[in-house]
């Protein structure tokens, strides 16, 4: 699909990160599928895939970008929060029956 894109953090041919990145029909940006594999997380990789994806975005003239974030993942939270997104308030379920929720986030500022 137009808009859409797919990165992926590779070592030696293996995957040991992803992030989707996509523009709706609004205009604005959303980040999914954000994931590095957890012997790498603290090393900044999942910092340098989620800066390459923001800035794809705001490379292709997203208004604003969104993601959902796990509410129990709070080093991603801390993540997204020290690149200027915020917490929106809005929530939904991480699965059906699950007790846990997802968090929606967006960037602070629109893209200029």
């Amino acid at each position: 699909a137009e808009g859409f894109e797919l990165f992926i953090v590779r070592r030696d041919g293996e995957g040991l990160g992803l992030a989707s990145a996509q523009r709706d029909e609004k205009g604005v940006g959303h980040i999914g599928a954000m994931w590095v594999d957890p012997v790498l997380r603290g090393r900044g990789v999942g910092a340098r895939l989620f800066d390459t994806v923001v800035t794809y975005l705001r490379g292709i003239h997203c208004a604003m970008i969104e993601l959902s974030v796990t509410e129990t993942n709070t080093a991603a939270i801390a993540l997204y929060q020290s690149r200027g997104f915020v917490l929106t308030g809005q929530s939904e379920p991480l699965r059906p029956g699950s007790p846990l929720a997802n968090l929606f986030m967006r960037s602070a500022r629109a893209n200029p």
